[in-house]
């Protein structure tokens, strides 16, 4: 992955039978430690994207957990989306281990 504005990642989830899903992105908009702007979207048969929704994420501290929140914007059908990863407990911010 390439975590700057401009920069590209594509990645992929087998699923348990084995299947592999892709999926490829743009990072538009990267402010260490508070937000990341990026798109997403899942590759059709010719690695083409399909369906891009804009993801924007924002990192609050909490004490040493970190909360994210994810806000999704369907570009298609001009929806949104938002929620807290994890809901209402936030995930550790730093690892020790």
């Amino acid at each position: 992955m390439n975590v700057q504005v401009g920069g590209i990642y594509r990645a992929c989830i087998r699923s348990l039978e084995g299947t592999d899903h892709w999926m490829q992105g743009v990072y538009r908009e990267v402010i260490e430690p508070e937000r990341l702007v990026l798109t997403f979207a899942w590759e059709d048969e010719d690695n083409q994207p399909k369906h891009e929704t804009l993801v924007t994420v924002t990192f609050t501290e909490q004490g040493n957990q970190t909360l994210m929140t994810f806000l999704l914007y369907f570009h298609e059908f001009g929806t949104r989306f938002t929620d807290n990863f994890g809901r209402s407990k936030p995930i550790n911010s730093r690892s020790t281990s």
